[in-house]
């Protein structure tokens, strides 16, 4: 935030608002990939945009470690989530924009391109080597098959019930069990809502059952445009959708969880929408440019992916905290500009007088 020319006492307020947000705040005994993927995120993003910032210092661009860092610190997040697997695109796209394409560009590209997918290479090809078991997924040749079918067809399967596909599904195991417990009639009378029969049905097969690949292929060849269209219908939401509730904080009045509660919920809906289209007006600010045009596709990519891959965006709330120290960077950095603009004025008035 300073570094951005906000405030000092903005500056700690806002990260201290970051760091209290409920959403990241949780107990649990064993590490979570989506919030060491939002710290790797985070470091992506600054290295990236002070690679952006000392371009022109040095003419020897290779020799600047933010080039090395920005392309470690991605290659390292693709490692931990496979969602971040073309997460390095926004950097490059950034880059292409803010210092044209030229053959300096291309090669910084090439070399954070190559970091970025390396790592994984060399982290895949260690499990091999101790013999890793495979946990999620299908064994197949084709390495888009394995991406795809990372959490078998599940997702994609609970996403076609839930748009009442599933006749363009008939033959394959997931569609005759339903078939078997007169659930058909009502899978096909699914509209996209995340309703109470939806939920029912969902509950009433087991996880094995809506892994079906073959059901998930049958989607995805059969009707692709309409089912992706009906995945994206929901996209809007990744960023009005509110958080969960904390269960902590022992001791603390109910007045005061109140408070806690309903001040974060207000920040996530109705002002973060609000704040974050501020964050884009800032794109008219040059020296802010290269942060709103990077974290703005950033997040794009981010949202867009687990709109079209997620089986019903109630699950964005959990899966957004990979990108929400960012998402509230870019909500609470006008405010900071909004701030020195507002003190500018006064100031100004006040000499006038």
């Amino acid at each position: 935030f300073i570094k951005f020319h906000t405030p000092k006492v903005l500056a700690f307020i806002f990260s201290l608002a970051i760091g209290f947000n409920p959403n990241l705040l949780l107990y649990s005994s064993r590490l979570l990939p989506q919030q060491i993927l939002g710290v790797l995120i985070f470091f992506t993003m600054y290295f990236s945009l002070e690679l952006i910032k000392t371009w022109e210092i040095d003419n020897h661009i290779f020799r600047n470690k933010n080039l090395y860092l920005s392309g470690i610190f991605s290659g390292i997040a693709f490692i931990t989530k496979p969602s971040w697997m073309l997460g390095i695109i926004p950097v490059v796209l950034t880059l292409f924009y803010v210092k044209k394409i030229s053959k300096k560009t291309i090669l910084v590209s090439l070399i954070l391109i190559s970091l970025h997918f390396s790592l994984n290479i060399v982290w895949s090809e260690y499990k091999k080597e101790i013999g890793n078991e495979k946990v999620y997924g299908i064994d197949s040749t084709s390495m888009i098959e394995n991406i795809v079918f990372f959490v078998k067809g599940i997702n994609f399967n609970d996403g076609a019930i839930r748009l009442g596909l599933v006749e363009h599904a008939k033959g394959t195991p997931l569609y005759e069990k339903l078939q078997e417990r007169n659930l058909i009639s009502l899978a096909k009378g699914m509209n996209g809502d995340v309703n109470e029969n939806y939920l029912n049905l969902i509950r009433s097969l087991s996880w094995e059952e809506r892994s079906d690949v073959d059901f998930a292929k049958a989607i995805l060849r059969n009707v692709p445009v309409k089912y992706f269209m009906g995945q994206l219908s929901t996209w809007h939401t990744f960023f009005t959708k509110r958080m969960f509730s904390p269960s902590g904080f022992p001791g603390l009045p109910s007045i005061g969880k109140y408070i806690y509660t309903g001040s974060y919920y207000n920040l996530y809906r109705p002002l973060l929408p609000i704040l974050l289209i501020l964050f884009l007006a800032l794109f008219k600010i040059k020296a802010l440019r290269p942060a709103v045009v990077l974290i703005s596709l950033t997040l794009i990519y981010f949202s867009l992916l687990h709109a079209l891959f997620l089986a019903s965006p109630q699950h964005f709330i959990y899966y957004r905290t990979s990108v929400e120290y960012i998402l509230f960077f870019a909500a609470f950095l006008p405010i900071g500009y909004l701030y020195n603009q507002i003190k500018a004025q006064i100031i100004k008035s006040y000499k006038t007088i």
